[in-house]
């Protein structure tokens, strides 16, 4: 089964927990401690999570995973982004969140100055978005592509009713051939009538 990007960080890791080991947890029922990178073994995170003094359970066990590598998110999806004004990572995330499907939540990345529209003007930009060492659900950074503000066509074309078109005149020449605007047409060619 998938998992299920949308939700706040610590309902994607209680469903993780539940997942693996059969068990109904809710957020309510423990704390979560920070996550610290593992460099030995088969999973890149570890925390310990303790029960609350509320919950039915008791006591502390440290739990092991994998974070997500904020570069394998896209996959085979766009990494170019319109920016719109948008002036910081923050400002970004709803898109991110929509075209990715997640819920990035301000604890999971820093929130860097994008380029400015001056620095745009050549084409796309590229910037990083990092996730923060405290991400529970991520790790590492994303490259993305800016592309500046774009002018909206209803603000550039404000008459969306437009004239026909109109037939240019025909000049008659001293040889008899008529000319239409830089088209040769022979004097002879007649027109069948209907």
């Amino acid at each position: 089964m998938a998992t299920d990007l949308t939700k706040m960080p610590l309902e994607i890791l209680v469903d993780l927990i539940n997942a693996t080991n059969g068990c109904a947890l809710t957020t309510a029922d423990v704390v979560f401690g920070p996550p610290s990178v593992l460099l030995n073994g088969s999973r890149n995170t570890g925390l310990r999570i303790t029960a609350t003094p509320s919950s039915t359970y008791s006591g502390s066990r440290d739990v092991s995973y994998d974070r997500i590598d904020m570069g394998a998110i896209p996959g085979s999806r766009s990494v170019t982004f319109d920016l719109e004004g948008a002036r910081t990572i923050r400002d970004l995330v709803p898109k991110l969140n929509a075209a990715y499907h997640l819920n990035l939540q301000p604890e999971d990345y820093y929130d860097d100055e994008l380029p400015a529209a001056v620095d745009l003007s050549a084409g796309n930009y590229h910037f990083v978005i990092r996730a923060k060492p405290s991400s529970y659900i991520y790790r590492n950074w994303l490259v993305l592509s800016g592309v500046g503000d774009r002018i909206v066509l209803g603000d550039e074309i404000t008459q969306n009713v437009l004239n026909g078109f109109i037939m240019p005149d025909m000049i008659e020449t001293l040889e008899g051939e008529a000319i239409l605007k830089g088209f040769y047409f022979p004097a002879d060619i007649s027109v069948p009538m209907p």
